[in-house]
């Protein structure tokens, strides 16, 4: 670690401020060197520091190859991963070397087994976990296909092998930044913050990376990024982790009443009422956070368990038909239980599971991932519950 930061020092980099260590939560990290204020411009990376999409371009071997088959190196993942393969192979002849040397292994879900996958109780993200690696392999045999046979001596088995290429792209899916940089870029040091569900603050100003801190940090303290309001599912994807009762997390959920229960109304009935409330007819697919959002469902389901149309009827607002009503709290309830019974284990299981010492990481992970989409289900069947018991009681007033 010595060597990176006195590479970074030598070469413009601000960075007295901060200290990489291991052993933190979430593995290595940073940390303050001193009291750092809200605001404070805490580091400061050059441009020639930076392994960008406009860099690479000026790389003495690769540069021509990506001018010359634009084709292959339209998208930044292809583009900046090839750079990295090839970079990593000459070890200490690249100008990066003491930056790659001390990159660690990516962390997504796609590099976990078959039975750690198993343990997330989700089969669409493993499927999109195996899906990703298929990307990966695509691109490798399309680029290598080509370009080893046309450039022998510079690219081949040897030096551009699959294991470092696949090393390389997880790596710029994880650790690249770019919404507020000219381009998608790799920021040494930047990359090595953890996440926290806080406002970030960089910006690209006079040819410099310059990350300002946006709460205060006190000497000792590790500091954080953000990687964006990121559900659980994406964390996982892209950088093998997941948060307890994270904010930004959020099941889609089908809401396909006529699988279970008849309407009264005619489609076009319900069609009518639904464009009067200014709502999509169409719509099954409905989003559920942490804190609920049942409520964008309510009007879908009273307009199912209408008993009969009436023009001036708003779906919008309780239905004076108390069994109405209470019908459409039920179905609701009898939605979110039949999904939560889906799951091979309950939440009060998984909860005491993972109150348990020594588990293993990916385990560990997965159960928090499990967990918050069952607290998810469960809040919003307490929340039908409780408007069942609600409307029981005003039925009774």
């Amino acid at each position: 670690m010595e060597e990176f930061v006195s590479w970074l020092k030598a070469h413009g980099a601000q960075v007295d401020t901060l200290a990489v260590v291991d052993g933190l939560k979430g593995g290595r990290g940073v940390i303050a060197t001193r009291d750092l204020p809200a605001g404070d411009t805490v580091f400061v990376i050059p441009e020639k520091l930076m392994i960008s999409e406009a860099s690479v371009k000026l790389d003495d071997d690769l540069g021509p190859i990506f001018t010359r088959h634009l084709d292959l190196f339209t998208r930044d993942d292809p583009l900046l991963s090839t750079f990295l393969t090839y970079h990593i192979h000459l070890e200490r002849d690249s100008f990066y070397f003491p930056y790659l040397s001390i990159l660690p292994e990516p962390e997504s879900i796609q590099n976990w087994t078959l039975d750690q996958l198993a343990a997330l109780q989700h089969e669409e993200l493993s499927r999109i976990a195996k899906k990703r690696n298929t990307e990966i392999e695509l691109w490798y045999e399309r680029i290598t296909t080509r370009l080893f046979r046309m450039y022998p001596e510079l690219l081949n088995g040897d030096n551009f092998p699959f294991k470092t290429f696949r090393f390389a792209w997880q790596t710029v899916q994880a650790r690249t930044f770019g919404r507020r940089l000219p381009w998608t870029a790799l920021v040494p040091l930047a990359d090595m913050l953890n996440h926290a569900n806080h406002a970030t603050v960089y910006e690209y100003k006079d040819g410099q990376f310059q990350w300002h801190s946006s709460v205060m940090y006190e000497k000792g303290q590790q500091v954080f990024n953000s990687y964006g309001r990121r559900p659980n599912h994406q964390l996982l994807l892209d950088y093998g982790f997941a948060l307890d009762n994270n904010p930004w997390d959020y099941m889609d959920v089908d809401l396909l009443l006529e699988t279970f229960w008849s309407s009264l109304l005619s489609i076009s009935e319900r069609r009518n009422l639904l464009l009067k409330a200014h709502l999509t007819p169409s719509k099954t697919k409905f989003r559920l956070t942490l804190e609920y959002n049942v409520e964008t469902m309510v009007p879908y389901c009273r307009c199912y368990f209408l008993k009969e149309y009436l023009d001036t009827i708003d779906i919008l607002e309780p239905i004076k038909d108390v069994a109405v009503e209470t019908q459409v709290w039920k179905a609701l309830h009898d939605v979110f239980s039949a999904l939560l019974q889906t799951d091979p284990t309950t939440l009060d299981t998984d909860e005491a599971m993972l109150k348990k010492e020594d588990l293993p990481d990916r385990l560990r992970t997965a159960l928090t991932f499990r967990i918050n989409r069952k607290r998810i289900l469960s809040n919003a069947m307490d929340k039908a519950k409780s408007m069942i018991q609600s409307t029981q009681i005003t039925a009774h007033v």
